[in-house]
């Protein structure tokens, strides 16, 4: 199965590297969880069930957001790197695919935040990071993310 979830996040850390090589336990756990809750959501024909499970999702990854406030060391690949005009941001999207879904974590960053600007002016498309996110809290999915849909939000 294939699906996204969009994840705002503050982007700390970008480190290049040429293996994912030993990969972070809690990466793993929290996007085999988001997976597993977007299977469980797609099971059931009933909206009432299906509610019932986003809201679920959402009380799961408020927990374990709460309990593991920043992730260190989570590695993807970098699909997009963008610029707005002048190029005073940068943005990035960096994608996992260690469940059955394709995670994308997506960051802005300004020039002044000279260390991880740089950092991505020196990657390119298809480069493996390991990297150091922060989740935007969210009350009711658990995370801010750019699902605007209670389907996408699983």
């Amino acid at each position: 199965m294939k699906r996204m979830i969009g994840l705002l996040t503050l982007l700390v850390c970008l480190i290049p590297t040429t293996t994912i090589g030993k990969l972070n336990n809690l990466q793993i756990e929290f996007e085999e969880k988001r997976a597993s809750f977007s299977t469980l959501y797609d099971s059931f024909e009933n909206q009432i069930k299906k509610s019932g499970v986003y809201t679920g999702a959402g009380q799961w990854t408020r927990g374990f957001i709460n309990e593991h406030p920043v992730f260190e060391n989570f590695v993807g690949k970098i699909t997009q790197i963008t610029t707005n005009k002048g190029g005073s941001k940068a943005s990035v999207v960096i994608e996992s695919r260690l469940s059955n879904i394709e995670v994308e974590y997506h960051s802005t960053v300004s020039r002044s935040e000279t260390k991880v600007y740089n950092q991505l002016a020196d990657l390119s498309l298809g480069s493996i990071v390991s990297f150091t996110w922060t989740p935007y809290p969210d009350e009711e999915t658990g995370i801010k993310e750019l699902s605007v849909r209670e389907r996408d939000g699983c």
